[in-house]
């Protein structure tokens, strides 16, 4: 096996067989494939009644996550024995299962290429190995490694026996009968001739660990033979030095070793605490959430644990820093709170600044042969087109935004939307290209970075369906009209209609036909000339007050989302 380096393409042959699946990264390094990792997955009793190729799917997005360390951000190739994955992964309108796991895949770039079963026995191989305890000899083998042939019941119980022996070691203890402890138990009670002592030293058994002098580390400690030696004489420490003595008389010595005194608050009863010197906290600290028998738990419980036996000053912010500290508790343990960063904007001053544009679909297919609908907005003046169109793909949508939207309008300077394949294929980004528009997309698996499409789509729904009637095929008929009633109606964003802001005017609505205009004639325009300097100066006027508008609203908006932020800030080299 070798390192990983900066360069060098890599390779991911992965493999699936009835019970487990398997992989193999390797990368080409001085025109040479080497081996970087294996990686073996048993499969769960769900998993196991997929088909052959959803499992070779699954060996695929599985370990892809797994190495994301190494493949996300280059481009690198997947080799497989199952042909049909490549058919996979051309389908235009996935569904289901498949269609989640793709979209899993849409962050990292890399190519399928099929590879013969001769040539694929490691990855094969990696699919294999023993999954039944009763084939595993793992434990009959003198080795330190707790898992060798994978998760089976045995090797398991191997690894929790090594690390109870590990933690055995660890705290210095031997092993003894019942007669023994109990002894040992009887004779600290008679010598130190206290009911709390004998009740603190049945929690931690010190007489029978040779690894600490309690004594002499609390009398190097600087702070703690202060206190010792002020007690043996009877006076009180000064305060001003000494921390601990505030909690002067709770603090008692027996065999010359300091003790607290703790009383429970319910009065359910009160034993002693070991006062712990500096040099023993992290150990202490350790054994009280580190070790199987402390289980690696929260805050609360590993601090409700120690007290029960040990105490020192500021022990409470110390296990605290300790426990958000441990890498173990961070891989398992979930946050309390879902991450959740401030939101972002994006900022637009004039129309077709920037466009975003989104389908919905597929709906019942209509006597005219669409499926689907194209909207493209204008995140500015709030002016939506609303497009049928028969399917999704890369060529129709390019053709339709750019002869019903860009030819009308103009370029935009950038377009937004999300990542289907249509538009992250290459016809989508020539277009782009040739017209010089800035092509953003919004993050994996989050259409909220695209709110202004998705929050019209919603808005789009129930108008399509105030005017369907019970005819499921003809909801394209009127699309044209309902993007004309939204462009004539005042947007909460801007305060002004999309109409006024893209057209300069208002236009004229039924209503005015059936009951007479309001318009007096007053002011009528002679010349082209007049007509353009006041409509230049209408739409400067309604452009800086939208300005205005949109500033508060992006503030009202973001004081209402970030009002409940969780996130972590990194330094670098942290």
């Amino acid at each position: 096996m070798a390192y990983p380096r900066e360069k060098g393409e890599f390779i991911l042959d992965v493999d699936a067989s009835g019970r487990r699946i398997g992989a193999v990264l390797s990368q080409i390094q001085n025109q040479q494939e080497k081996i970087i990792a294996y990686g073996s997955r048993i499969l769960n009793k769900a998993e196991r009644n997929y088909c052959v190729t959803d499992k070779e799917l699954l060996a695929l997005r599985y370990f892809v996550e797994y190495y994301r360390q190494y493949l996300l951000g280059r481009k690198f190739k997947i080799r497989t024995d199952h042909q049909a994955l490549i058919w996979l992964f051309s389908l235009k309108e996935p569904k289901g299962k498949i269609a989640r796991w793709i979209e899993i895949l849409s962050p990292f770039d890399f190519s399928v290429k099929y590879r013969p079963g001769k040539k694929h026995q490691h990855a094969d191989s990696m699919s294999r190995l023993c999954y039944s305890p009763r084939d595993c000899h793992c434990s009959d083998q003198d080795m330190l490694e707790p898992l060798k042939c994978g998760p089976c019941k045995k090797c398991k119980t191997r690894m929790i026996e090594m690390e109870s022996n590990i933690v055995v070691k660890d705290v210095c203890r031997t092993v003894q009968t019942r007669a023994q402890k109990r002894n040992v138990i009887n004779q600290r009670s008679e010598s130190l001739g206290d009911e709390n002592v004998f009740s603190w030293g049945k929690g931690i058994n010190f007489d029978i660990c040779n690894k600490f002098d309690f004594k002499k580390l609390q009398s190097e400690d600087e702070d703690l033979k202060v206190i010792i030696e002020s007690n043996k004489k009877g006076g009180k420490p000064d305060y001003s030095v000494i921390a601990m003595s505030s909690l002067w008389d709770s603090l008692e010595i027996y065999n010359d070793i300091l003790f607290k005194r703790f009383h429970k608050q319910d009065g359910t009863g009160e034993f002693l605490q070991f006062i712990v010197p500096t040099s023993m906290k992290k150990e202490i600290m350790y054994h009280m959430h580190n070790t199987v028998l402390s289980g690696h738990l929260g805050q609360k419980k590993s601090r409700g644990e120690a007290l029960q036996k040990f105490f020192w000053y500021l022990m409470k912010e110390d296990i605290n820093n300790y426990v958000n500290a441990c890498d173990i508790c961070a891989q398992n343990k979930p946050p309390h709170k879902t991450p959740k960063a401030p939101l972002g904007k994006m900022g637009v001053g004039a129309p077709m600044d920037s466009l975003a544009t989104d389908i919905i679909g597929p709906l019942p297919r209509t006597p005219r042969g669409n499926r689907y609908i194209l909207t493209i907005s204008d995140h500015f003046t709030k002016w939506f087109e609303i497009i049928p169109i028969p399917d999704q793909s890369a060529i129709t949508c390019a053709e339709k935004i750019l002869n019903e939207v860009i030819s009308r309008f103009g370029c935009p300077l950038s377009l937004h939307s999300d990542r289907e394949s249509n538009y992250e294929s290459q016809i989508f980004n020539d277009l782009c290209v040739i017209l010089e528009i800035k092509k953003t997309r919004t993050t994996v698996r989050n259409p909220k970075c695209n709110g202004l499409s998705e929050r019209f789509n919603k808005t789009l729904w129930r108008m399509i369906r105030a005017y369907l009637k019970g005819e499921q095929t003809d909801w394209d008929i009127n699309l044209g009209c309902l993007a004309a009633a939204y462009r004539a109606t005042p947007h909460e964003s801007t305060g002004l209609t999309p109409n006024l802001l893209m057209l300069g005017k208002e236009v004229r609505l039924p209503a005015e036909l059936m009951f007479g205009s309001v318009f007096n004639g007053q002011n009528r325009i002679e010349t082209y000339g007049e007509y353009v300097e006041i409509l230049k100066e209408r739409m400067l006027r309604a452009h800086s007050v939208v300005r205005k508008h949109l500033q508060a609203a992006d503030k009202r908006q973001k004081d209402n989302y970030d009002a409940k932020l969780s996130f972590q800030i990194y330094q670098p080299g942290c």
